[in-house]
């Protein structure tokens, strides 16, 4: 009784070898950075108009504290950095805030 060994040419076994031997993986961090650079490029770009009424009309305080994330169709991404300042903002908006925006083209602010 032969073997598969002993049917297979040198170039057919070669050729399986090559299939069944593990790939290299790349292991870099380079495409992960490449989108996530992409994705933080389009949303600067995205809250760039809104930047200036922003800095204009809100509180230095709360300024320091939430950063707007981006801006689709009128609404306003708003993340705040702790619960505290979240509540802050959420009081500043319902207090005249978020009618202050209004006039720097925001339909609704959303917090995060």
């Amino acid at each position: 009784m032969t073997g598969l060994k002993d049917k297979m040419t040198n170039a057919e076994f070669q050729k399986l070898r090559g299939w069944r031997a593990p790939r290299e993986r790349d292991l870099s961090i380079a495409e992960v950075v490449g989108k996530e650079l992409k994705t933080a490029a389009a949303s600067q770009k995205r809250v760039s108009g809104i930047s200036g009424a922003w800095d204009e009309l809100v509180p230095e305080g709360l300024r320091r504290v939430c950063t707007p994330t981006a801006m689709n169709s009128g609404v306003l991404s708003v993340k705040a950095s702790s619960a505290g300042a979240r509540f802050q903002l959420d009081r500043w908006l319902r207090s005249g805030g978020e009618e202050r925006l209004r006039s720097g083209g925001v339909k609704r602010v959303k917090l995060i």
